[in-house]
């Protein structure tokens, strides 16, 4: 794991100042986050580290990134490529730095949407990125987000989601099938 964070720390150090910044803060929320909730604090640490690898890249290098990765891209990510930067990053993970954790690399790849049956290790991720100090310095209202994750993950996913699909609606703006699944899918949960 050390030799894994090294490799992901070499390449974090390219990215822009303030995008490294967001990683260290929510570095810091998911450690919090699985420590409350008796997950690994270290796999949680690790998949922060790596999410937003790809987020600084252009529209135009993250197509280009994932189709030299043979990634299968939906209309929604042709349209939104900065989609497309967890799951490139986790291809990086998966193949440049020999991760074969495949709960780390779904974490990474699905941060930005969630998907139905996240195991542990990918809530802390998803939830963490959502909801470090800067981000809810800009929206108050991710605090009943941040409050919800420290009793309930599956409640805080939920909010969140709630949160965002309603934001994204008010704007006109498309949904990845993802966000709506993994709506669909906690709900379900939440109900039985």
């Amino acid at each position: 794991m050390d030799k894994l964070l090294e490799s992901i720390e070499e390449r974090l150090s390219l990215v822009p100042e303030g995008l490294r910044a967001h990683v260290e803060r929510t570095r810091v929320a998911a450690r919090d986050i699985a420590e409350t909730h008796g997950i690994d604090a270290t796999r949680c640490d690790v998949g922060v580290a790596a999410h937003d690898l790809a987020r600084h890249w252009t529209d135009g290098a993250l197509l280009t990134e994932s189709r030299a990765q043979k990634l299968k891209l939906s209309d929604i990510e042709k349209m939104e490529p900065l989609l497309l930067h967890g799951p490139i990053a986790a291809y990086w993970l998966r193949n440049d730095m020999n991760c074969l954790d495949n709960d780390l690399v779904a974490a990474v790849a699905y941060h930005t949407t969630g998907r139905p049956k996240m195991t542990p290790v990918e809530k802390v991720v998803f939830i963490a990125d959502k909801i470090e100090p800067e981000k809810i310095a800009r929206n108050a209202k991710l605090e009943i987000v941040l409050r919800k994750a420290q009793e309930d993950l599956d409640q805080a996913i939920l909010s969140y989601l709630s949160f965002r699909i309603r934001s994204l609606l008010k704007d006109k703006r498309l949904i990845h099938p993802l966000a709506l699944e993994t709506w669909n899918a906690v709900s379900a949960e939440k109900l039985h």
